[in-house]
């Protein structure tokens, strides 16, 4: 089904449903995560406008489900706790639903909502009360609001919130360090923090005991039920909720007797529950053999819920019960299923037994230790009597070397958030800017520059892709291998001699053993990687350029679907995958197609890197292409999240490393740890939260930049340019006016890179700060607006320098490698946007004459590299209202391009020089 689009929907709900098994009984995460991935990345390429009104209510549930379960996976296979981005579905009902579902949707809304909140990983008292009152219950009073529960679904929210509370408070326990001049009040504020987070831990255990306790009575309730169904009835209904019952209710007690051995009272009934339901397994069927099956010696074959066996059936005599068989006979009919559920009650008793024992001794060592130690109850209690002691706190402060220094002790947790609260809104002149949680600015616009891709590609509908070039080209017929030749000698020597994606000598010795190129999928992707880059060598004009790397890629495809059932053709797979991913996103803007190629290769490079058997059986050739390929399709599958989502997010991406293979070059090396440093930075945790909001400040959303976001941006930058090794050092302070000069002496656009990457960061995110933020509240002082000028002219500067900086990096770049055309167009679309923000933004401030000339002169040779004819006129462009308006979506005119990508970055360029144009008055 995964390549009919009609059965799309089918695919999603079908995946949810299997998850379940395969977690639980089969625990085959591996192939969870396989279908997780394939179900979530169908359900992005799908459109609910074009859904009938049960279909979207079905999808964005079976949505939600499959992102807990993938954040659930990203947690097992990578520790991530990162819940944030699942999409709540709504609390909307089909017809006939009951008003049970609603409870469970809205349930899992509001812990979705909690666990998915910006906060969840610095959770506080005041951040887990607010959401605890959308309850209407007391905090404290959890014993009563516990009791009153019965069903299931209303404990999630509660055991929610203190499972979260758990985790984070047990996170303090732990001794801290800190780093102050020494002051006798640190030490005391620590041990504050602590008492405090002990205290938390033992009320959220204590509540979690609570919501086990009453979760398992609810469960054994269920239980006896079912147990006292008169003559044993074989209510299909019944018998198919008994097994999953079961082991809810042994999870519940194995969790009871963790935080409260006093608990162990629910084993007994559970015991005898499994006594008894052992009999109505073993008994279902009583007189379960007929008299027919027992005179030829043959067992009866029975199906759940029916009253004749198959055999009697299948001879259509009378099916006669025979005498009573003896109760230790165990399962005596032939259903599996049966016989499953019989065996893993037997198993429950047994570990229950087990369990009973331990606690039984462990209680009887309990009983003789010293009663000098304090109970749970105890500690409780006497954190109930400190909070209530209502006084007010007086604190000692002294001025030492013009620094104010606290005398006092902090007593508790809450003298101590209230003397964090005074400190700010007493001594700090600064009080109300630093009070706020961010700055809010409003965005009136999308970014030209950097937003127009993303939201022509997220706006159009994506159907399946047809090869549309299913012969050689006439033109090629006879010469096909030359030109297979040419273009593999072009691709080794320009730019694989400093990538490093293809071992030279093993892939020229492969290469030349094969009777017909057309039969391997690596040499045909590496031939539409070389027709996709800009290399003056190849004379062929667009079109044929584009009817060739179709037919190459219609080739490869094929031979990528067949290749996906054979384990031992994965290496292939990956390194074709990763070869075509420059055509289909630069060249054509299939997205939504390289999407689906790089999820199934990024699958198997997980099954690869972890099958230490596979590993073992390749070459160190193969081992350390792998890790290569493996970042490069990681790094791509990133960068088409910003283009069809628009999330920036780069974090926990595995680095190559920089080991180099025989024959390879110095470049090869240098290249490769030049992305493992440029990686270390965009995926660092200050770059990944701060580009969250860059990303809405991009495509015209309101975004929120916290002080300590604006504040922190120099010092991270600093610090990670100064982690480089030396030969990517091209100046000692990046960031300065005179930076610049520091391009003359370099000769690589490797080396160039790192500068460009820091500088183009720059550009992004101060230029976000040069628009004054939103005061809303009391009027701000004086000091605060003064805050918020220094801020916003360290922006201008800072912006100033870099849009300098970016336009000589254009410049030298072209210098150095006239064919490193898609860097370029990539320090271009950065300039453009710095540079229109400016003109938006700051009237009074006018840009060198010098470095205008110089913007433009690049624009002009890099437009003289595009495709021939592939210049959209400023008379037929509508890129622009589609941005204001986001109607009558462009994308039909790129289309008629042999090479739309180019075509689109072509107008992306006109429009911006036309916006600065009539801003500048500039000459073009």
């Amino acid at each position: 089904m995964y390549h009919d689009p009609d059965c799309r929907l089918t695919i999603i709900l079908t995946t949810t449903l299997v998850l379940k098994h395969l977690i639980n009984i089969v625990m085959d995460f591996a192939e969870v995560r396989r279908m997780i991935t394939i179900a979530l990345s169908i359900c992005n390429d799908l459109e609910e406008n074009s859904m009938t009104r049960i279909d979207m209510i079905l999808f964005r549930r079976h949505r939600t489900c499959l992102q807990l379960y993938d954040k659930c996976m990203d947690f097992y296979f990578e520790g991530k706790g990162d819940l944030s981005g699942i999409q709540i579905p709504g609390t909307e009902l089909l017809v006939d639903e009951s008003d049970y579902v609603k409870k469970y949707l809205m349930v899992w809304k509001v812990v979705i909502e909690l666990i998915g909140s910006q906060y969840m990983t610095s959770l506080m008292q005041r951040n887990l009360k607010p959401y605890f009152k959308k309850f209407g219950r007391a905090f404290q009073n959890f014993s009563g609001y516990v009791n009153n529960i019965t069903d299931p679904i209303t404990i999630i929210p509660f055991a929610a919130l203190h499972c979260l509370y758990e985790v984070v408070q047990l996170s303090m326990l732990e001794p801290c360090f800190v780093n102050t001049d020494d002051s006798p009040i640190s030490d005391n504020i620590a041990q504050t923090i602590r008492d405090k987070a002990e205290s938390m831990t033992i009320i959220s255990i204590k509540a979690l005991a609570y919501v086990t306790k009453r979760d398992l009575e609810i469960c054994v309730r269920a239980l006896q039920a079912i147990c006292k169904i008169e003559n044993h009835s074989t209510n299909v209904q019944i018998e198919n909720e008994l097994p999953e019952t079961l082991s809810k209710c042994f999870t519940r007690l194995i969790i009871i007797l963790l935080v409260d051995h006093q608990l162990r009272q629910y084993i007994s009934p559970l015991k005898a529950f499994m006594k008894k339901t052992k009999y109505l397994f073993r008994n279902r069927n009583r007189g379960t053999h007929r008299n027919n099956c027992r005179s030829r010696r043959r067992k009866c074959l029975w199906e759940l819920g029916q009253e004749k066996c198959e055999r009697c059936l299948e001879s259509g005599i009378n099916c006669e019960p025979c005498e009573k068989t003896s109760s230790n006979a165990g399962i005596q009919d032939g259903n599996k299923q049966l016989l499953e559920w019989w065996e893993r009650t037997a198993e429950l008793e047994e570990t229950l037994d087990s369990i009973d024992q331990e606690l039984y001794q462990s209680t009887k060592a309990l009983t003789t230790r010293t009663s000098t130690k304090e109970t749970m109850s105890g500690i409780v209690h006497r954190e109930d009597q400190k909070e209530q002691q209502q006084r007010q706190p007086e604190w000692t402060l002294t001025v030492v070397n013009g620094r104010v220094r606290l005398e006092s002790s902090i007593k508790n947790f809450e003298e101590l958030i209230m003397y964090h609260q005074a400190s700010i809104r007493y001594l700090s002149p600064l009080a109300g800017l630093l009070q706020r949680e961010s700055l809010r600015f409003e965005c009136l616009s999308a970014s030209v520059a950097i937003a127009s891709t993303g939201l022509v590609i997220r706006y159009t509908h994506h159907t399946p892709r047809h090869i549309i070039v299913k012969e050689l080209p006439y033109q090629f017929i006879d010469s096909y291998r030359e030109e297979i030749d040419h273009l593999i000698t072009l691709y080794m020597a320009r730019y694989n001699a400093c990538t490093g994606y293809l071992h030279e000598r093993s892939f020229l010795k492969y290469y030349r053993q094969l009777k017909d190129p057309l039969t391997s999928p690596v040499v045909m992707a590496v031939c539409i990687d070389a027709i996709a880059y800009f290399y003056p060598q190849l004379q062929y004009t667009p079109l044929e350029k584009r009817q060739l790397a179709e037919f190459f890629y219609g080739q490869c495809r094929d031979m990528l679907l067949d290749m996906y059932e054979d384990p031992s053709r994965r290496m292939e797979i990956i390194m074709t995958s990763s070869f075509v991913m420059q055509y289909l996103q630069d060249v054509l803007m299939e997205y939504a197609e390289a999407r689906r190629i790089v999820t199934v290769a990024l699958l198997i490079c997980h099954d690869l890197d972890n099958d230490d058997e596979a590993q073992h059986k390749m070459s160190e050739v193969e081992r350390v292409l792998l890790r290569r390929h493996y970042m490069s399709l990681r790094l791509w599958g990133r960068i088409i999240d910003i283009f069809l989502e628009g999330v920036f997010n780069f974090s926990n991406i595995e680095y190559c490393g920089g080991q180099v293979l025989e024959g390879e070059s110095y470049a090869v090396s240098q290249y490769l740890c030049m992305w493992d440093y440029i990686v270390r930075f965009v995926g660092s945790p200050y770059i990944t939260d701060i580009m969250k909001q860059i990303s809405l400040a991009v495509h015209g959303e309101p975004y929120e930049l916290s002080l300590d976001m604006v504040l922190h941006f120099e010092i991270a930058l600093q610090e990670w340019w100064k982690s480089l090794p030396e030969y990517f050092h091209i100046c000692d302070d990046p960031l300065t006016s005179t930076a610049y000069k520091a391009l003359d002496t370099v000769n690589s656009s490797v080396v160039l890179l790192p500068f460009a990457v820091l500088h183009s960061t720059t550009a992004l995110i101060q230029s976000a700060l040069l628009k004054p933020p939103v005061i809303i509240g009391d009027d701000p002082s004086t000091a605060t607006d003064d805050m918020i000028r220094v801020i916003q002219e360290k922006a201008v500067s800072l912006t100033l320098i870099s849009i300098k900086v970016l336009v000589y990096i254009i410049k030298r770049n072209l210098e150095i490698d006239v064919e490193a055309i898609p860097l370029s167009i990539g320090y271009m679309m950065g300039t453009l946007h710095a540079v229109c923000s400016v003109v938006d933004n700051c009237e009074d401030i006018q840009l060198p004459a010098e470095v205008l000339d110089i913007l433009f002169r690049c624009y002009t040779q890099i437009n003289s590299l595009f495709p021939p004819g592939h210049s959209i006129p400023s008379s037929s462009s509508s890129l622009e209202s589609f941005l204001a308006t986001f109607k009558k979506n462009p994308i039909g005119l790129y289309y008629r391009f042999p090479m739309p990508g180019y075509a689109l970055i072509s107008d992306v360029f006109h429009t911006c020089f036309n916006q600065l144009e009539r801003g500048f008055r500039l000459a073009l």
